[in-house]
């Protein structure tokens, strides 16, 4: 019975149609993956393809072929399908184009340290100064660039001189980083991607000016596929979005690197940092008030500061969980705990210390409060960004919840173990604040989600992050109580 099984199996796959494809590395768009001991080839563009495929009725083969040589099998019909490309005249002479599927930008990226070089603010000041000053271009071997007048530039021989052409975008971006070339045009996703995962944002930048956006599609050859194929892709293509399934590959391959990039800036890195030492330093406060030693104040500290983000990652299965990718957090931790020790005894036995002392209470207690709402500003995004990062779906749902849990998750933990009656989630307006703006911003981001930009989600998270953190200021500035409390402590339920 069982042989009978695979035999039917294997005569059923044999009668599947096969669209052979290429693919080159290209992250977030197409690259390899390992989980445990297996390797797979993944990708935005590589779910989409394969989602429609299926949906189409095929099977999708991949092969890993540079661009250029990808497009030479297509003209020959050794290759069927190839994604992720810009119509051209040029190319529909020996392929048929899909219906768009995604939205595409070019971006250049420049050597920080150059950036005053160059001051143009479109492409076309930027190529007449290529051609004035013999400035080095990289670009991709046989890419289609979005703006016309930059396609012509570089398809143009007579301007081979100021090119250095790669095979791929990490390839570009490494003779930029080396000095090879002056300036490099990629995709703005992948080369943003690349830069953060290689480390090169402290060296090379993207330059502000605009230098293309359009739908890409993909391509069928016109010797081994037909107009039936095409119309299939797009039959199936509507489907896998009606289906809810192209927005969740959407959600994990598109908007989760945009994320990751947006706050994976020095500016947030502190804003994190920030948040950290003020739910640390409600820590050592408590130890100091309740008379505990050492271990106990980095307890108390590193509930708040850590614990969210733990418990967070410990209901997805994120893995590693943030408390082991990188030791800073626990590292602060433990340096105020032993800096606010030494400060604490100094202080009790000093003559009238804490008499002194009282006058700048006031003050320290403002700057707490300000930064404690950074904190929860910065930890608002990221409960967000794991919830995108782990597609958790649906997002309006679990984005603020895994806000909530990592603002204000480690407090109630904190909490729990002092048994303390003035709970945080008792206390004034502190976890709604996540939980609205977390709300928020996963309603923007879902509901932009097709259309997207790089610049619009660094947008929404600083609109997060402002709201956020003006929110709390003004419930601390106000004093207000929280309304949502089921009862007052004037009006007791139960009267004897």
């Amino acid at each position: 019975m069982f042989v009978l099984s695979l035999l039917l199996v294997s005569i059923a796959s044999a009668e599947t149609p096969v669209w052979r494809c290429g693919w080159y590395a290209q992250p977030p768009l197409q690259f390899r993956a390992r989980q445990g001991d297996v390797e797979t080839v993944t990708g935005l563009d590589v779910q989409l393809i394969r989602a429609i495929t299926r949906e189409a009725g095929h099977l999708l083969t991949l092969e890993e072929i540079p661009w250029e040589r990808h497009q030479q099998l297509l003209k020959s019909g050794d290759c069927e399908l190839a994604f992720g490309a810009a119509w051209t005249a040029e190319r529909e002479n020996f392929v048929r184009f899909s219906a768009p599927y995604r939205q595409e930008e070019n971006a250049l990226y420049v050597r920080i340290s150059d950036m005053q070089r160059y001051p143009f603010k479109d492409a076309a000041a930027f190529l007449a100064q290529v051609r004035s000053e013999g400035l080095r271009l990289g670009v991709v071997k046989a890419t289609a660039y979005l703006l016309p007048e930059v396609d012509a530039f570089v398809r143009d021989p007579a301007n081979a001189r100021f090119l250095v052409a790669s095979d791929t975008d990490a390839e570009n971006l490494q003779a930029l980083l080396h000095g090879d070339v002056d300036a490099a045009l990629s995709e703005r996703l992948a080369a943003a991607t690349i830069t953060t995962q290689l480390g090169y944002g402290m060296t090379i930048t993207e330059h502000p000016a605009h230098f293309g956006k359009m739908g890409v599609c993909a391509m069928f050859s016109r010797v081994s596929t037909t107009e039936k194929d095409v119309e299939d892709f797009n039959r199936a293509l509507h489907a896998v979005q009606a289906s809810g399934e192209f927005d969740r590959i959407l959600r994990g391959y598109h908007l989760s690197p945009m994320l990751e990039i947006a706050v994976g800036g020095r500016w947030f890195y502190w804003l994190d940092i920030i948040g950290t030492i003020a739910f640390a330093l409600s820590g050592v406060i408590l130890a100091h008030r309740g008379r505990y030693n050492l271990v106990g104040a980095f307890v108390l500290s590193a509930l708040p500061a850590v614990g969210g983000g733990l418990l967070r990652d410990l209901i997805t299965g994120r893995q590693p969980v943030a408390l082991l990718r990188s030791p800073v957090p626990l590292l602060l931790v433990a340096g105020l705990v032993v800096v606010g020790y030494v400060v604490f005894k100094l202080a009790d036995r000093a003559p009238e210390g804490w008499q002194r002392s009282a006058r700048y209470m006031r003050v320290f207690d403002t700057l707490f409060g300000f930064f404690d709402a950074v904190g929860l500003a910065a930890f608002t995004v990221m409960g967000v960004r794991v919830a995108v990062e782990m597609q958790c779906d649906p997002l309006w749902l679990w984005g603020p919840l895994l806000a909530v849990l990592t603002g204000a998750g480690g407090g109630v933990l904190r909490d729990i173990v002092l048994h303390s009656d003035n709970s945080a989630l008792k206390r004034g307006l502190y976890a709604e604040v996540a939980l609205v703006w977390g709300l928020a911003l996963s309603l923007f981001l879902g509901v932009q989600v097709r259309q997207i930009s790089m610049d619009q989600v660094r947008n929404g998270i600083l609109v997060a992050l402002l709201g956020a953190l003006i929110t709390r200021l003004i419930i601390l500035y106000r004093g207000w109580e929280n309304p949502l409390q089921f009862s007052s402590p004037r009006m007791p339920i139960f009267r004897r």
